[in-house]
């Protein structure tokens, strides 16, 4: 890269001749200049050079100084051009007025290099410090997001290959908050949505037998019980070290907690000190819980009702009604359409359970197929058999999922 490129542009703006050569004469050593004899130029040149910085006269005819520069701000492109204000004009009236119109700087005439020199020095770097800062900030938030994305994925994948039935159950949780935040419009719904996926997490270092004996409802000692009260805090825990979801493992800790203040964590949190999220995933858990276990939604629903001191009464007001059958038509109102496996894409999400040949459940109704859930129904395929035509949502594969894209 030459010198010359690496000069910056400023566009001096004088209706008098002379004061212009002044300026040029003073920066064109160190600076690219252009100029401009009057506001509407002074605009025209901006926008198709876009200088670093502007030299900016206030007594102008037909366009003056200041309003040149509130147009300049009103510009996405020329907005954030740091603009020095150079005039006689020395009243603090003037300076103020120069300022409330977006200068950046205010110099009065007689103008000395020395001053214009360091100014219009010192307003560059900060405004390329300002560039840097903002460019490694997006650069940052990009990084952050795809590693926000990746853990999330890879945690949700463990789960389904963990425990199928668990991820079932989070899927049908996460398709109904879905359906459900767009008739009771919840602030930063996205979290509900992570949450409701990632809450089961925890259930992985219980081991296997505790796990079935409390899903058959038999006894467990009080060590036992404990440990599955502590579900949403382990997935918390491991929730927490995500960049971002600091609120999402907030909401997950408090979905075993009871709108009455009984309940896991053990601490005196209660009524509306518990998240929101909290409070809203609680009662819809409960609803798909109920339903897992092949109660109607109805019988789901009249279950709530029997739980006391269990749900903020002002969501279950709302929910309920909300949740009464046939509320709800298919996903986005889209059919639900037969393909073969071999028709099956990433992207696509599933319209009702897949099972083997004989039967056995393998991947549930509201799974969004990535590239290693249908790898795994292929495997299955290979091996076992599975039931066919699967059925789908008639939905276009999402882009999340095209290979390079995600």
């Amino acid at each position: 890269m030459t010198e010359r490129e690496t000069k910056a542009t400023l566009l001096v703006v004088d209706d008098t001749p002379e004061n212009i050569d002044v300026l040029s004469g003073m920066l064109s050593k160190n600076y690219k200049i252009k100029v401009a004899l009057n506001g509407k130029k002074a605009l025209e040149l901006a926008m198709t050079t876009v200088p670093d910085l502007i030299l900016l006269d206030i007594m102008m005819p037909e366009m003056d100084g200041y309003e040149t520069c509130r147009k300049l701000k009103e510009t996405d492109k020329t907005k954030d051009i740091p603009v020095i204000f150079i005039t006689a004009k020395s009243e603090e009236e003037d300076i103020v007025r120069g300022f409330q119109a977006g200068g950046a700087d205010y110099i009065t005439k007689p103008i000395k290099f020395e001053e214009v020199a360091i100014r219009v020095a010192n307003h560059l770097e900060r405004n390329q410090l300002k560039k840097d800062l903002e460019r490694q900030y997006h650069e940052t938030k990009v990084l952050l997001e795809k590693t926000l994305s990746g853990s999330v994925r890879i945690l949700t994948e463990i789960l389904s290959q963990a425990d199928p039935k668990l991820y079932q159950e989070a899927s049908s949780l996460r398709s109904m908050v879905k359906e459900v935040v767009k008739k009771y419009p919840v602030k930063n719904a996205w979290e509900l949505e992570l949450a409701s996926m990632l809450y089961p997490i925890g259930y992985v270092s219980i081991p296997s037998d505790i796990l079935t004996r409390f899903r058959q409802g038999k006894s467990l000692m009080a060590v036992e019980e404990n440990l599955i009260l502590s579900v949403p805090e382990i997935s918390s825990q491991l929730v927490s070290g995500i960049p971002h979801l600091k609120n999402v493992s907030e909401i997950i800790l408090y979905m075993n907690k009871h709108y009455d203040g009984t309940g896991f964590p053990f601490d005196p949190i209660k009524e509306n000190n518990i998240p929101l999220g909290a409070r809203i995933l609680t009662l819809l858990r409960d609803v798909v819980s109920e339903e897992e276990q092949g109660k109607s939604r109805m019988q789901a629903l009249d279950r709530l009702q029997t739980k006391q001191g269990y749900y903020d009464p002002q969501i279950k007001k709302m929910l309920v009604p909300l949740l009464k059958p046939d509320y709800f038509k298919t996903l986005d109102g889209n059919k639900i359409i037969p393909i073969s496996l071999t028709d099956l894409r990433p992207g696509h999400t599933l319209a009702k359970n897949v099972e083997s040949s004989k039967g056995e459940f393998l991947m549930s109704k509201d799974t969004k197929i990535s590239f290693v859930k249908l790898k795994l129904l292929r495997n299955q395929e290979k091996i076992n058999g599975l039931k066919e035509p699967i059925f789908i949502y008639n939905l276009m594969p999402d882009a999340e999922y095209i290979p390079g894209k995600g």
